[in-house]
């Protein structure tokens, strides 16, 4: 299996190491952005993505993104990758999504519902994270824009 990581230029670095690790200890294969031309090919490469937004973007049920992380979700969701946010040390299932703020590209461009409870048993998710892949249009997104 394949995990794209995307992650905040204003995401904490250990956290990102967090996210490496537990997918490594999963041997979930990764890759993610580092810098240069970008392409969304590692995005169709992967079975699962994780986003890694900043330190205190997380408010109740809501993750807030900048642009680039928005927009990779946006991607993925529409290859049919199952997509989770890291946040604090849990992972939060994806429920639905929004641009909250169209001018504040860095931090709070989109506005991710996530789920209220972190996923409990991480290895069995890993074990069925691999959906049946069918590219979606915006409208076949299996969530909600809230």
């Amino acid at each position: 299996m394949k995990a794209y990581i995307s992650k905040s230029n204003l995401a904490d670095y250990k956290d990102l190491i967090v996210v490496r690790s537990l997918l490594e200890k999963h041997k979930i294969e990764t890759s993610e952005y580092l810098g240069g031309r970008y392409s969304v090919k590692p995005i169709e490469d992967a079975d699962l993505m994780v986003g890694i937004s900043y330190p205190e973007a997380k408010e109740g049920n809501h993750v807030y993104v900048g642009k680039g992380v928005y927009s990779e979700i946006e991607t993925a969701l529409s290859e049919g990758l199952v997509v989770l946010m890291y946040d604090r040390g849990k992972l939060y299932e994806i429920e639905g999504m929004v641009v909250n703020n169209i001018k504040d590209y860095v931090k709070r461009f989109g506005k991710i519902e996530v789920s209220a409870t972190p996923l409990k048993k991480v290895s069995k998710f890993f074990e069925k994270a691999v959906p049946i892949r069918k590219k979606k249009t915006k409208e076949e997104f299996n969530f909600k824009m809230i």
